[in-house]
């Protein structure tokens, strides 16, 4: 075990010794290592939350702050939750989830997530990965099920901005590197509107597991086509309970 000296002190985030100075956003010392920006395609291996039967999820929260009245270097705050702070070409910087296994654990980021949406310029993404075991099936099938949905999106514009923060933009990628739905449209606007996001991508998620897990009574018993327009029943009804509550607003 490594210890500190009179001159260092622990880490706030990883515990090695560090220079003692406190670091301006994150309120302790902080060292160089865990402050460096990752490469793009590195993984955050952390895992939070118990378990609810649901896919497990993950998210990726960019920031541009071109327009914004300060840095993003504020949203290095988000490391006290366990993100990874990576590269990314296209923004001023990226943070990606631990591996959330349930709502409650991604709950407690929230509030801080909330705090930097001023950060999310047009430019973001607040891409949101579901764990998708049977990718390739999905992959091979994927006009089938997601055309409803796309196709329902493009024609209520302003319905889409309002749940998913923004109104175009591709829906869903898989790449072969992660086994998962990457769900590519969403925009981190409001703690509410993002929860509500999350709900439908990882029930979506699920009802795709389901239906492609040859183990599971329900495999095969739908044609792909049956089960896009379930994604989009499903998808009116998540909108319908969001618009339902007063103002748009969500009890979370």
């Amino acid at each position: 075990m490594i210890h500190a000296t009179p001159s260092t002190s622990p880490c706030l985030l990883c515990r090695m010794p560090t220079a003692p100075r406190p670091h301006s956003i994150l309120g302790g010392p902080v060292c160089a290592h865990c402050l460096t920006q990752n490469p793009s395609q590195a993984a955050n291996k952390r895992c939070a939350g118990a378990g609810d039967g649901l896919p497990m999820f993950s998210i990726e929260f960019e920031v541009c702050a071109w327009e914004a009245s300060r840095p993003a270097s504020h949203a290095l705050i988000l490391l006290k939750h366990g993100y990874l702070r990576t590269y990314d070409c296209t923004v001023s910087d990226e943070y990606k989830s631990p591996r959330y296994l349930d709502l409650a654990a991604f709950q407690e980021a929230l509030p801080t997530l909330e705090s930097l949406a001023d950060l999310v310029d047009d430019c973001c993404g607040t891409h949101i990965h579901i764990d998708c075991p049977v990718q390739a099936d999905v992959k091979a099938h994927s006009p089938a099920l997601f055309s409803p949905l796309e196709r329902y999106l493009r024609d209520h514009p302003e319905e889409t901005g309002h749940f998913w923060g923004r109104p175009s933009y591709d829906l869903v990628r898989m790449r072969h590197y992660y086994p998962t739905l990457e769900f590519r449209l969403p925009r981190f606007r409001s703690a509410e509107q993002y929860l509500e996001v999350v709900r439908f991508c990882r029930a979506a998620g699920h009802m795709l597991n389901q239906h492609f897990h040859e183990n599971h009574p329900l495999s095969r018993s739908a044609s792909p086509e049956q089960v896009g327009d379930e994604i989009l029943m499903l998808y009116q009804q998540q909108v319908s309970q969001r618009t339902l509550t007063a103002g748009g607003k969500v009890h979370v």
